[in-house]
């Protein structure tokens, strides 16, 4: 690194200024500690965002299984058989019944609730759906 001596003058005064080719050490380094700073800051940005998708992803298929269980449910008039409950390899499927309304005539009313659980970074996540059936029992005469 070479210096130079300039003069310059500022109202009468003269002054020596060292003029510098190059950048100082200490520059240099708050560039690097800087630079390195921002990279972690998107780093960490980039893994967040990935964990959000990923329990958004895990949340839709959950409830995705919920609705197809209902429905299958709704179009089997209650019952509820292990055949009917979709098999998925991290998630448990649970089903409940229990009477919605009094019995209005020939037509009762039930509540079917389903809910999937699954566990995600040691922490149990769950949704339910609930859905009602009315079954018409038919009275032969």
């Amino acid at each position: 690194m070479s210096f130079q001596l300039k003069t310059i003058s500022l109202q009468r005064l003269t002054y020596k200024m060292i003029v510098k080719d190059g950048f100082l050490l200490i520059e240099l380094m708050i560039g690097l500690i800087l630079s390195i700073f921002l990279i972690l800051i998107i780093t960490h940005y980039i893994f967040e965002v990935r964990n959000v998708q990923q329990e958004a992803i895990a949340r839709i298929e959950a409830l995705t299984l919920a609705r197809n269980t209902i429905e299958k449910i709704i179009a089997h008039k209650g019952v509820i058989g292990s055949s009917l409950l979709p098999q998925a390899h991290k998630f448990v499927i649970t089903t409940t019944q229990e009477p919605f309304m009094e019995q209005q005539g020939n037509n009762s009313f039930i509540m079917n609730k389903v809910t999937v659980k699954w566990k995600k970074n040691n922490k149990n996540r769950s949704v339910s759906i609930y859905g009602n059936i009315m079954v018409m029992e038919k009275i032969n005469e």
